[in-house]
């Protein structure tokens, strides 16, 4: 593995991966040539409802103040998140398997818990504010989990499981570090300024030196919202949750310049992302008289300071048209109705006066009395709004197809399955990566038709969880296309990745160079600790037989049989779970007992089996493998989760895996 991707800072995490996001699948109808500005709208009524039924006639939209034509219109009406099409399993079961068919419409969320969150009740509070977000998410939404204090960020993803994961497993309050505190006090006893802690406007300023002046929470939401900015096609929110955000510092104050400069570049950046803010308290009910911790050690503020906090913490919504939710003891409540308001919006374009790189104002108006219109305040006139397609279309390569916010779609479908195995005699972790190919049948080179063989080139990037680069495997791979129709071909590949124990997002991106395409396709992987565990066992793969993978590396050493990344099969396939299960290092090996499940999106049990390894069977370093024949026979159509408990004396562990049957 060779180290080339540039390392990406935690508190940047979006906005250094918003390189290039158009290459995502879009509708025709926003290609004319050039592409058009997208502007997406949301029109309220004066509850605050979605108002439907709107035709492009009746939007004017104005770019510098100047009408502008409507080049393309489209109504989106979100599929809401329903029980009967989620299966009951979904929030509590992370998934190994991603794609890179996204629908092209629905909502991107970013939850961010900050670090004004008070230790107690308010971080209870916070965290079930934003898990009541997760399970508001609609099949069609993204969701990621940003801290600016202490937490283990997740990115976008509609894997609900592991969004919650990243809540129950963060502790955002910001408190001052020793360090930090003994830097503090330094400052103030520099400046003897006795009037100085009388200040209420300063005593809420955050001289934390690991976020000088409170300035890292300005610029990480102005990072968010560059990062989403060119987004298409979405409806964007920011669930702001937290206490306090610094949006004024007086004149005398060491901070006001820094905090006035951070305050008008995150202005500016959410003006054109169109990305709405949502404020909550993670305080819940407060008396205006009532006494509170400021953020500061040992610094005590009363009611007049509750209101400015809360005052400051509306600024955002106030103009992004969110809403700030305050002084109640049930937020959870409002988080349905804030995602009601973007259950329908309508997509605008239109093609630009000017390429001039700046940004140009943009408003529209309703022919409709009594009610709200939200969109961004501008747009900036860079390549990004208006591009040649075909050029676009030939620097695409498998390295720039995992930069984007979001995967790449040029042409190429990708599915993406993680299994995490021990590396024999060593124990160290390897992850199989098996990945589907399937796009259009574009005419091949000469070359390629003649021998039947393509050239693929494939990148892979490893990334920790707060965005920071491990390193890129790349390589080239020769592969013989199946017809599944006239008009689309598919292909099989299997990688294996060295790693250490952690949680990873893997970045996929595959470039066919003999017929041009490119795709690319983000996943999530959780790597167990092999050595460190008396008991363990990987993860789930699956086998199902059919056109042997192309691979640089002979992984039978790891692997029973070529594990594929198909996760949706007919009634007339018959795959092959399997897994391999480690023990020994700390003793003899016991016997183990399995107990395997099948269960329906209901969580009904659809199938059970019980078995039994004797400790005679963990040769070869310690490790057995366990097979199940998938009884497809006695199920029908729908999804379902397949789980392995296993328990071998005091030690226990658990696998599960997704399916579907057609």
């Amino acid at each position: 593995m060779t180290r080339s991707l540039r390392p990406i800072p935690v508190a940047l995490l979006l906005a250094a991966l918003a390189v290039s996001v158009r290459s995502q699948s879009q509708r025709s109808t926003f290609r004319a040539g050039v592409d058009l500005v997208q502007v997406d709208v949301s029109v309220l009524d004066k509850e605050r409802r979605p108002v439907r039924g709107l035709t492009a006639a009746d939007f004017t939209l104005l770019e510098d103040g100047k009408p502008r034509t409507i080049a393309a219109f489209s109504a989106v009406d979100l599929p809401r998140r329903s029980e009967n099409v989620t299966p009951a399993w979904d929030v509590n079961t992370a998934s190994e398997f991603a794609t890179n068919t996204l629908p092209a419409e629905g909502r991107l969320v970013v939850i961010l818990l900050d670090r004004s969150i008070p230790d107690g009740f308010a971080t209870v509070n916070a965290k079930n504010i934003a898990k009541a977000a997760v399970r508001e998410l609609g099949p069609a939404d993204l969701a990621a989990v940003l801290f600016t204090a202490n937490g283990r960020q997740q990115g976008f993803t509609n894997d609900h499981a592991r969004l919650m994961a990243a809540i129950d497993g963060s502790y955002p309050a910001g408190e001052l570090s020793d360090d930090s505190l003994g830097q503090w006090q330094s400052l103030m006893a520099g400046m003897q300024q006795p009037a100085f802690f009388g200040s209420t406007a300063l005593g809420m300023l955050d001289y934390n030196t690991e976020c000088p002046c409170g300035v890292c929470v300005l610029d990480t939401i102005g990072h968010v919202a560059d990062a989403v900015r060119d987004v298409p096609r979405r409806r964007k929110s920011l669930l702001f949750i937290g206490a306090n955000v610094t949006i004024e510092a007086t004149g005398s104050s060491p901070c006001a310049s820094a905090v006035h400069e951070a305050r008008d570049r995150m202005f500016r950046a959410l003006d054109v992302a169109s990305l709405t803010v949502h404020s909550f308290d993670a305080r819940g009910l407060e008396l205006a008289g009532s006494s509170m911790a400021a953020g500061l050690r040992g610094f005590r503020y009363g009611g007049q300071a509750n209101l400015e906090r809360q005052g400051n913490i509306a600024v955002l919504p106030d103009r992004t048209g969110g809403r700030t939710i305050v002084n109640t003891n049930n937020p959870i409540a409002r988080v349905p109705e804030i995602f009601a308001e973007s259950d329908s919006y309508y997509l605008l374009g239109f093609e630009p006066a000017v390429v001039d790189g700046r940004r140009h104002n943009v408003s529209v108006k309703v022919a409709r009395g009594g009610v709200d219109v939200r969109t961004r305040r501008g747009y900036v006139a860079d390549d990004r709004a208006v591009e040649d397609p075909a050029a676009h279309k030939t620097t695409n390569t498998a390295l720039s197809a995992i930069n984007g916010l979001m995967p790449a779609h040029d042409g190429i479908d990708l599915t993406a399955a993680t299994a995490v195995f021990a590396a024999p005699k060593t124990r160290e972790p390897v992850v199989t990566i098996a990945i589907h190919v399937q796009h259009a049948a574009a005419p091949a080179s000469p070359q390629a038709a003649a021998s039947g063989l393509e050239q693929v080139d494939l990148v892979t990037g490893v990334f920790t969880t707060s965005g920071r680069s491990v390193g890129v495997l790349r390589q080239t791979l020769s592969v013989t296309p199946v017809a599944r129709s006239p008009e689309s071909i598919s292909y099989d590949v299997l990688q294996r990745l060295p790693a250490k124990a952690g949680h990873y997002e893997l970045r996929i991106g595959v470039q066919n160079l003999a017929r041009h395409q490119t795709g690319s396709v983000y996943t999530f992987v959780d790597v167990p600790d092999f050595s460190g565990r008396p008991f363990v066992m990987s993860d789930i793969g699956v086998y199902a037989p059919g056109t042997a993978p192309a691979t640089a590396d002979d992984l039978t050493d790891v692997l029973l049989a070529p594990a594929t990344a198909r996760r949706e099969f007919d009634r007339h396939d018959r795959p092959t779970a399997f897994l391999r299960l480690y023990q020994g290092l700390g003793g003899p090996p016991a016997s183990v007992f399995l107990k395997t499940t099948i269960v329906d999106a209901r969580n009904r049990q659809r199938y059970g089996q019980d078995a039994t390894i004797a400790s005679s069977s963990f040769t070869n370093g310690g490790s057995t493998d366990y097979v199940i024949n998938l009884p497809f026979q006695d199920l029908e159509a729908g999804a379902y989760l397949l789980t392995v408990d296993a328990k071998a004396g005091v030690f226990s562990d658990r696998r599960s895996v997704r399916f579907e049957i057609k």
